[in-house]
Order: structure tokens, then sequence, then C-alpha cells
């Protein structure tokens, strides 16, 4: 089951069990980035509307005599199952996105320097309607904020429980989306060399990235476009590279990997100053790795070969829940090896 996190649009709507007359005021501003610009007085008079079928729950659970003076409370975990296109007044409602890409690099290859060169490239990608899908909690949002409540198509994919009104499922159809652009900076250097008063070759590979740009925009309410920036965000952190320094010798090879990903905060929208301590980040991890083998026979044909992965036990950052990017199990993003130090060896035989 595919469970997302909800804080209900119609969240502190109250109910006078006596008069029959519905309390708005509690009702407050949406969460998700698809309710940004709402107007409140619509989606209060969405939340109240009780001649919709999607409403009825709501209205049941505060006409109950057990919660009077009680405001709606909806936030909940939701069952929000990922699905292809959604079919519309019998029509398919996806296309193919369309994507300008630009690139422009040099290779740098340099004589005074034997065995070195140095590559660099600049990328920058548009893709027009991208395909992707709408969270959850913005497709609540942007169902209760819509003036054509409850026909639009967000309305359409959401099920309410009929007796406390919780949200139950939310189908997270794919759909094309207004425009993804990433734009950013791949560099590598790569150096063989060998040391007169060592046997051997060596050899260093550096690859690094830093990513410029990296949004999603699409169309909210009132035809507003909505832009979603998350580079800086835990996951999606500015820089990443790895650091490859090997050694050979006949048959023999060891090398030894560095890998570094940029950590960052939870939400780069709330935390307006990202070096503020008053804001949860994580610093960017790294990850070591030593590898060796050895090639015997005839062709090489036979390699023996064993290594240790996360040299360090480094197991990453913790995220607790009730951040965007938390879970109950802490250590399951892209930041984090919930498996630790590893021990591996093996054989291989080529026929």
């Amino acid at each position: 089951q595919d469970s997302d996190s909800l804080s209900d649009a119609c969240n502190g709507l109250g109910f006078d069990q006596d008069t029959g007359v519905f309390d708005t005021s509690g009702i407050g501003e949406l969460s998700g980035t698809g309710g940004a610009n709402a107007d409140l007085d619509i989606v209060r008079a969405n939340c109240v509307n009780e001649s919709v079928a999607m409403n009825a729950g709501i209205h049941a659970w505060l006409a109950d005599a057990d919660n009077e003076g009680e405001e709606f409370s909806g936030d909940s975990s939701v069952n929000g199952p990922n699905a292809g296109a959604q079919i519309i007044n019998g029509v398919r409602d996806l296309h193919e996105e369309t994507a300008d890409t630009f690139t422009i690099g040099f290779a740098f290859q340099p004589d005074f320097i034997p065995g070195l060169t140095i590559i660099s490239d600049y990328y920058r990608i548009s893709i027009k309607d991208n395909i992707d899908s709408v969270s959850t909690q913005d497709t609540v949002d942007l169902c209760y904020s819509a003036t054509d409540f409850p026909t639009n198509k967000f309305c359409e994919v959401i099920l309410r429980s009929p007796t406390n009104g919780d949200v139950v499922t939310v189908i997270n159809y794919q759909t094309n989306l207004d425009n993804v652009i990433v734009e950013g900076i791949d560099a590598s250097a790569l150096y063989k060399f060998e040391i007169e008063a060592i046997p051997g070759k060596f050899d260093i590979d550096f690859r690094y990235t830093h990513y410029l740009t990296d949004q999603t925009t699409y169309v909210g309410i009132n035809d507003t476009k909505i832009t979603d920036v998350a580079l800086g965000e835990i996951e999606n952190g500015s820089d990443e590279f790895r650091l490859r320094m090997g050694y050979s010798n006949g048959g023999f090879r060891l090398t030894y990997t560095l890998n570094f990903a940029s950590g960052g905060v939870d939400d780069i929208n709330s935390d307006a100053n990202p070096e503020d301590d008053r804001y949860f980040k994580v610093d960017g991890q790294y990850y070591h790795r030593i590898y060796a083998s050895y090639s015997f026979g005839e062709n090489n044909r036979y390699r023996i070969y064993g290594g240790v992965n996360n040299l360090t036990n480094n197991f990453g950052p913790f995220t607790p829940t009730g951040l965007d990017h938390g879970s109950s199990l802490n250590i399951v993003s892209d930041l984090n090896d919930a498996v630790g130090r590893e021990f591996y060896i093996g054989a291989r035989l080529n026929f």
C-alpha cells in the first residue's frame, strides 16, 4: 500500500448542532503548493456544500452528538496509489512531452601533463508538458480551491469515508505538468601515470556535478503558475562527486573510491535562510569503498576479488517523522546507507 500524509483542506470546519449552522472560521491556509494563492472563501464554501456527496462523511461526523463542539480534523495517512493516465469524458488525459536540450563543453589534454584528460560540460534541459503525478496533498488542495468543485479532475480521484469524512484514497494519476527545467555542470578529470621507483600503473578518476537549477512549474488555481524549487533540500543537494584512485600491476588491481553527496534543508520554501540553525538540515555525506582483485590464467579468465563497502560504517543522517523528508524508519533517504559496513569476496570464471 502506498501511504501518503495529508493535511485536509477542510480542517477546522465546525458545526453548531443546535442551530445547524457551519462555522468556517477555523479553516486556514492550505499546506500544499497546489493551494498557493487559494481563495479561502471558496475553500470554505466547498467544504460546507451539503449537496456534494464527497462532503457527506465530514458533515455526518460533525452532526454526531459525540463530537459536539469539536472541529473537523482530517489529518491522516492516505492510500495514494500511482496510476496511468486519467480518462476524462472518454478521452485519455495525457499526451507526449517535448524537451529542448542545450549542451556545450570542452575536452583538454595538455601536452605538458601526459595522461591527463579534463572534460567539462554545461547542460540545460527544459521539458514542456512533463509527465508526472500531482501529489496527494496538492490534489486535495486543488480540488477544494476550485470554482468548479466537485466536477474538476482533482476531485474525481478523491474518496472519503462516509462515516467520519477522512480521505481514504487519492489516486495519483499521471498527467502533463507545465514545465521542468534542469541545469547544471558536469566535470571530470582522468589522470593515468607511473612512478619510476614503483612498479605498476596509477590512475585517478574524478567526476563532479554541480546543479544550477532543478524546478517544476505547473498551472494551479485560476491559471496561476506555481513553481516548485527543490534544489537545496535533503536528497536534492546541489553538489555530488566521485573520486576513484587505482593501482594496477600485472593481474593485480586495487582501488579506493570516495562518494560525496551534499546535504540540505527539509523544506527550501519554508527555510528562507538554510544557514539558520532553527531550520532542520543535514550535512553532506561521504562514503568510502575499497576493492581489490587478481586476474590470472590464459587471457585472465580467472579472477578473485573482495572489498569493503561503506568503510567507515556511516548510516547517514537521521530524519525523524514530522519532517517532509522524514519517516518512522529514519534512514531511508538517498543520503543513507541502511546496510552499513559490508564485506564481500568472490570469484569469477570466463568461459
